[in-house]
């Protein structure tokens, strides 16, 4: 809608934002329902429109796993000296992976936190490991070795890889679902236990069930134990 209101500024008319026509709203500026988009989604949305984060990084939501994992910031290890191991959480950007002369396949990537970024190389043995992994946004915490000459950018050797999302839901305890007050709370119970019972782990699940005048009951549902997922978090949304 913006580029057409500038294109029609381009060809002499004066209202760049004109809403009205002959007194009554222009069809033109109606526009659909859209569903909100999410943090992550956002902050990925507006890095590739205009180059850098203007309302927030997708790491910030993962900003206390990071804290508590002990991961500083990448601009802290500016003075790094070369061979020290290093540990860090950002998304990933510009990545590619190339062939190397004896025709093993290697990858270079950026890594990016709201502080800086910083030059990543996996090797083959590394990248046949984690490629499911690395590609471009993907939130990671990686762990290296700093490789680097006088005067020249710092390059991270990196040898271990996690998704950050994968470290939250290792972390995670137990989960909390919500019942929607609905005439339908069986068929949501079967399909709920059946997707949950697909995936087993350490994680106890407690299911909240809205009662009458407002008042609820948490029950723990002892039988199943998760282990979480981004797959089935989507799952569970849907």
């Amino acid at each position: 809608q913006g580029q057409k209101a500038w294109e029609n500024k381009e060809r002499g008319q004066d209202d760049l934002f004109a809403t009205f026509e002959n007194g009554e709203e222009s069809d033109d500026q109606e526009l659909p329902e859209a569903k909100a988009w999410s943090d992550k989604e956002l902050a990925m949305r507006e890095k590739a429109s205009v180059g850098f984060y203007l309302s927030t990084h997708a790491q910030e939501a993962y900003s206390r796993v990071i804290d508590d994992l002990g991961i500083k910031d990448i601009s802290s290890y500016a003075d790094v000296q070369p061979g020290v191991r290093i540990k860090i959480a950002g998304m990933v950007s510009k990545f590619q992976a190339k062939h190397s002369k004896k025709g093993n396949l290697f990858c270079i990537f950026r890594l990016e936190d709201q502080s800086n970024q910083v030059k990543c190389l996996a090797w083959a043995e590394a990248y046949n490991k984690f490629s499911s992994v690395l590609v471009d946004e993907e939130l990671l915490v990686v762990e290296g070795r700093v490789e680097s000459n006088e005067g020249q950018e710092i390059t991270l050797i990196i040898d271990d890889v996690k998704k950050i999302t994968d470290i939250v839901f290792e972390k995670t305890a137990s989960l909390t679902i919500t019942l929607p007050k609905s005439s339908d709370d069986d068929e949501i119970m079967e399909d709920m236990v059946s997707l949950l019972s697909k995936s087993n782990g350490g994680c106890n699940v407690y299911i909240n069930v809205e009662l009458e005048n407002g008042v609820s009951t948490k029950v723990l549902a002892e039988p199943l134990r998760i282990a979480g997922s981004d797959d089935l978090e989507l799952e569970l949304k849907e």
